[in-house]
């Protein structure tokens, strides 16, 4: 029986690197404050909080990395989640679509984790 190893969704490396740009941003950021840059200001602003929101899915709660097995059922319940919005758009749209709905109903498939598109063998020809 093989030893599975754990797999990190981000590495050490990529780690310190945000957190090296996170600890300049401060002095960039008075710089163009100095300046009177507002442009620089808000993409400084927009850059921090990106690379936070990129570190918070990247850890965990002890502040270490995140296993990649977490980052991908994490993406499949985000993708998940946006195709049943989407059906429920086309459930309840105007003008009516209940073809669109059964089929695709019928044809989408997330048995183990991943994503299908298996329609029946005679698809209608979709005329708009």
């Amino acid at each position: 029986m093989t030893q599975q190893t754990r797999q990190e969704a981000v590495d050490k490396q990529t780690i310190r690197e945000c957190e090296r740009r996170l600890s300049e941003i401060p002095a960039d950021r008075e710089a163009a404050r100095q300046a009177g840059d507002i442009e620089t200001l808000d993409d400084l602003e927009e850059e921090e909080k990106q690379i936070n929101d990129y570190l918070d899915k990247a850890r965990d709660v002890r502040g270490g990395s995140r296993p990649l097995a977490d980052s991908q059922r994490s993406m499949f319940n985000s993708v998940k989640q946006a195709i049943d919005r989407a059906m429920k758009k086309i459930a309840s749209a105007q003008p009516p679509l209940p073809k669109l709905h059964e089929h695709l109903s019928k044809a989408l498939d997330s048995a183990n984790g991943v994503f299908e598109y298996r329609p029946a063998p005679s698809v209608p020809v979709w005329e708009l």
